[in-house]
């Protein structure tokens, strides 16, 4: 968080904030600077948007940069879905975490739009968004699900491809909310509560796990 008691730091937030904004929307070659300037209520083109950044082009690096330190680290999370109160009630976990990640990716709207419209003209952008920013997130999901399974799984005729699963899993919630950006509603209009509940459903039928379990006797469990 960027936070300074002379005011500049809440300058510098605001331009970020509004500069990735229009120029999402807009698209980097037409979204000026001095249109940026006066989006914050600054006089536009004296210069006050190169005080902070030295270009637009830095501007939407410091922008992804600073989305990247948010959520480079989700070992936390990880931990926590694999403790005796995530277990308790796994269901309710994940559609708690799931809404996180929703959360998470409407902070993230206007930078994949820029991405989606600018990725040739900021291709390592592109490359340090997919490493740092997508890719960890599917890694994450796979950590959980195998540690699900291997403490909790049931043998059966049908093996988990954990990997392909949690692609599966972890892409339904990113269309979920990709389709709300580009068409203004959800699939099949379903809201987000509904599609968080069925989508905690069918990850742990997927997964072959109960919707909560006896964390101290995980040979005891059985599918449902």
């Amino acid at each position: 968080m960027i936070t300074s008691s002379t005011g500049a730091g809440d300058t510098r937030t605001r331009l970020l904030s509004a500069g990735i904004a229009l120029i999402a929307e807009q698209g980097f070659t037409s979204a000026t600077v001095g249109e940026i300037e006066a989006a914050v209520g600054l006089a536009p083109r004296r210069g006050a948007l190169y005080k902070h950044f030295p270009s637009k082009q830095a501007l939407v690096e410091a922008a992804i940069g600073e989305r990247m330190a948010v959520i480079a680290d989700l070992s936390p999370v990880v931990t926590w879905l694999d403790s005796p109160e995530a277990h308790a009630d796994r269901h309710a976990s994940l559609v708690q975490v799931a809404a996180i990640i929703l959360d998470e990716l409407d902070k993230e709207k206007h930078i994949s739009q820029i991405i989606e419209k600018e990725g040739d003209r900021f291709p390592d952008l592109r490359d340090r968004m997919r490493t740092m920013m997508v890719e960890p997130g599917y890694r994450y999901t796979e950590q959980v699900f195998t540690a699900w399974t291997e403490r909790f799984g049931v043998d059966g005729d049908r093996p988990v491809d954990v990997a392909a699963l949690s692609a599966v899993m972890l892409g339904a919630l990113v269309h979920h909310r990709r389709q709300e950006w580009l068409l203004g509603a959800p699939p099949n209009n379903v809201e987000s509560a509904r599609f968080l509940e069925t989508w905690a459903a069918a990850t742990l039928a997927a997964l072959n796990l109960a919707p909560a379990a006896d964390y101290s006797h995980p040979a005891s469990e059985e599918t449902p």
